[in-house]
């Protein structure tokens, strides 16, 4: 299956809904408990994350067809995965949008754990899910 961008874009933004949002509201609720006023803090991490997944997704569509297969293999999903995690925790804790130093701490474990989900749902259960995923380009719909 080679994911076309439209593919890229729609299976990212299902995935960060489906697992990004209900992963995100436990870190939500340990904002607040901690500091009294962090609840929107991992919403805007999670918004930041995906807005820059959805851009790096042209670079990604782009370096993808220039491989002699036109394949993504999984090393490279990795390696985009450390990319993203690297590029948006840079922006979500630089002092214009960082509130406090607890999304510092805490935003490695929020990326990691959403990151993992989505990166096990697209290996294998979106076959099931979506059965016509991998022969529309990646597409939901």
């Amino acid at each position: 299956m080679t994911p076309v961008l439209m593919g890229r874009w729609q299976t990212r933004l299902f995935v960060m809904t489906v697992f990004g949002i209900p992963l995100t509201i436990p870190f939500a609720v340990l904002g607040l408990i901690t500091t009294g006023v962090g609840v929107l803090g991992p919403f805007v991490a999670l918004s930041i994350v995906t807005g820059i997944g959805l851009i790096l997704d042209v670079g990604y569509d782009t370096m993808q067809q220039k491989r002699w297969d036109h394949d993504w293999p999984t090393w490279l999903q990795v390696v985009a995965g450390v990319v993203e995690g690297l590029l948006s925790g840079a922006v979500a804790c630089c002092p214009l949008v960082c509130l406090n130093g607890v999304a510092v701490v805490l935003f490695p474990l929020h990326y990691g754990i959403i990151w993992l989900a989505g990166f096990l749902f697209v290996q294998g259960p979106i076959y099931v899910v979506f059965p016509r995923w991998r022969y529309r380009g990646g597409q939901i719909v």
